[in-house]
């Protein structure tokens, strides 16, 4: 069995448990107790018995909880709580406070040190449970908030769902936001012993005044041609764009070899082929004739001038009438004006 201290005599011993006092006692002062109880009680119902605080009087059978010594009242108090007798001394009260207070012990009572302790105990007790209540009564209000509001968002995305992007189209975005940041560069010469990476950025820092950062693991060369086309990722938008902005100049080195290489965006298919037939159409803009307005007195007086030359050149050929179709031009047509126009025959 374990061993534990006993409240009343103070020592450790076996058999310490809780009693029907609300104290912890070994079996030796619970007995004792028990006929201390016992013989107060029947003190108490004698005639003439005052009933104040003090220790009562008689045979002095009542015991000290502390000493375990009889008490008498002359030198004695009466615990209020555990009804237990101790003597001043062993409750660590003097003399003239003993006088004192016994003078005022029917009215305000006295209780004993243990009983002091476990009163406070208890008020701590109580005080725990009481925070612990409110919160738990706090928890529970939240908990009921929380639930409302939610079936009402239930019945908010039942009556109109939220449309989620889907799957396919998050990769086509980061697909994109990924072709942003990436160059492609043409024709652009192998170094033996020299990674492409390095290769680029030396071209950068020479030809184009800047050095971008790339990554290193990405770099890669496609294609077929010679040499392959190198994709090279970098590490924004912005030097992206800055590249791409600066290449524009290589066009006008005066080393062939640079004017050869072409830095281009990362363009998919779909982008590729807008960009050749905005290109095409650029091209025909720039290599179509340029037809200047004529005015229409002009055009009738043109009509006019043809219409007597054929009259009066006209040759008879039996009863068929041949006019002489004119090749000169009046000076004010506008396919004489452009060599590059066809020509138009009446």
């Amino acid at each position: 069995m374990t061993k534990e201290k006993c409240w009343t005599c103070k020592k450790v011993k076996t058999g310490v448990k809780l009693r029907s006092t609300d104290d912890r006692m070994c079996e030796e002062c619970f007995v004792k107790n028990e006929n201390a109880l016992k013989q107060l009680v029947s003190d108490n119902t004698q005639p003439g018995c005052s009933g104040g605080s003090l220790s009562s009087s008689g045979t002095g059978s009542a015991l000290c909880q502390h000493c375990n010594v009889p008490a008498n009242d002359t030198d004695s108090l009466l615990c209020d709580i555990c009804v237990g007798t101790f003597h001043a001394k062993c409750a660590g009260i003097t003399d003239d406070v003993f006088t004192a207070l016994a003078q005022i012990l029917t009215v305000t009572g006295w209780v004993c040190t243990s009983c002091r302790a476990s009163s406070r105990k208890a008020f701590c007790q109580l005080q725990s449970g009481q925070t612990q209540l409110a919160e738990e009564v706090a928890v529970e209000e939240l908990k009921t908030k929380v639930a409302t509001l939610q079936a009402t968002i239930h019945n908010m995305t039942s009556s109109a769902p939220i449309p989620r992007p889907q799957s396919g189209l998050a990769t086509v975005m980061r697909e994109a936001n990924k072709r942003k940041k990436t160059v492609v560069v043409s024709s652009l010469q192998q170094v033996p012993g020299t990674d492409d990476a390095t290769i680029f950025t030396n071209f950068c820092e020479n030809h184009l005044a800047l050095k971008p950062y790339v990554d290193l693991r990405q770099v890669k060369r496609v294609g077929k041609s010679v040499p392959q086309k190198l994709i090279v990722p970098l590490l924004s938008e912005h030097s992206a764009a800055e590249v791409l902005c600066r290449a524009k100049e290589l066009c006008r080195a005066t080393d062939p070899e640079v004017c050869r290489v072409y830095i281009n965006p990362d363009l998919s298919r779909e982008e590729a082929k807008a960009a050749y037939e905005k290109r095409l159409a650029r091209r025909h803009a720039r290599d179509a004739p340029i037809l200047h307005p004529v005015s229409t007195s002009s055009l009738l007086t043109d009509q006019v001038f043809m219409d007597s030359r054929q009259s009066s050149s006209a040759l008879a050929v039996g009863h068929m009438t041949l006019p002489i179709i004119s090749s000169v031009p009046t000076g004010k047509s506008t396919a004489a004006l452009d060599p590059d126009a066809p020509s138009f025959h009446t």
